[in-house]
C-alpha cells in the first residue's frame, strides 16, 4: 500500500473497510471501480459497485469475468499501467457504467 499511495494521484482512495451507509455514498459519487484481484471467488463487492453504476476495471482472474461479462475493462494481473489507461479509457465511457448497472 505505501507504493500505491506513493504512486498514485491525490483524488484516489484507499478506504479499507466502511459501513455500508458509507460505501453507498462512495460508491454513488465514484464513476470507476477497479478490482484487480490474483483470485476471486465471487466478486460481490465488483456486482455492488457495477449495481452503483461505476464502470468496472478487473482481471480475468476467477470469477471476475463472469460478473462483468461485455461491461467494463480488463487487465493482465499486475499490470499497473494496463490498469491505468483502462481507468482512463473507463472514466471516458460513461454510458458504460449504467450499462453495466
Amino acid at each position: 500500500m505505501d507504493r500505491v499511495r506513493k504512486d498514485s494521484p491525490p483524488n484516489l482512495q484507499v478506504t479499507g473497510y466502511l459501513p455500508e451507509a458509507k460505501l453507498a455514498q462512495l460508491l454513488g459519487a465514484s464513476s470507476v471501480y477497479a478490482q484487480l484481484s490474483y483470485m476471486e471467488g465471487f466478486g460481490a463487492s465488483l456486482a455492488e459497485a457495477m449495481l452503483a453504476g461505476c464502470v468496472p476495471v478487473v482481471t480475468r482472474q476467477g470469477s471476475l469475468p463472469e460478473v462483468v461479462g461485455d461491461c467494463g475493462y480488463y487487465v493482465s494481473y499486475g499490470d499497473d499501467h494496463g490498469a491505468w489507461q483502462a481507468a482512463m479509457a473507463a472514466l471516458d465511457d460513461p454510458h458504460l457504467g449504467m450499462r453495466a448497472r
